[in-house]
């Protein structure tokens, strides 16, 4: 009872008496927590209208995500040295053989570094 404003999903409010502020995302607001007097986000958000991106999560675009504990950047690492020995023999056989090899030298580095960075930037 009483006048109690209770934020429905996609809205935020840190006590029952103040008017409900829609979050951004509004996926970050799962709305009243039945279970609790305290304001709530989902997994991944956190403090204030869930605007932060806690300390597990980033923030890609509007939406946080879950941290890959570095074995997506290790995993790139490792790529980025391996394509560096690889264009560097590319280099290396390029200066060895005649010039009508050398088109086709340049053609498999452009798709190599094509798929790497698709590889790597993939979302």
């Amino acid at each position: 009872g009483g006048n109690r404003l209770w934020p429905l999903p996609g809205y935020w409010n840190k006590e029952d008496d103040i008017i409900p502020t829609q979050c951004q995302p509004l996926a970050a607001c799962p709305g009243y927590p039945y279970h609790s007097r305290a304001p709530t986000c989902v997994e991944g958000y956190t403090s204030d209208f869930c605007s932060i991106c806690d300390e597990a999560h980033f923030r890609l675009g509007e939406l946080c995500q879950p941290c890959d504990n570095g074995t997506g950047t290790q995993t790139a690492i490792f790529i980025v040295i391996a394509a560096i020995i690889f264009f560097g023999i590319i280099l290396f056989a390029a200066l060895l053989i005649e010039e009508s090899s050398l088109d086709f030298l340049v053609v498999t580095l452009v798709f190599t570094l094509f798929y790497l960075f698709i590889y790597l930037f993939r979302s």
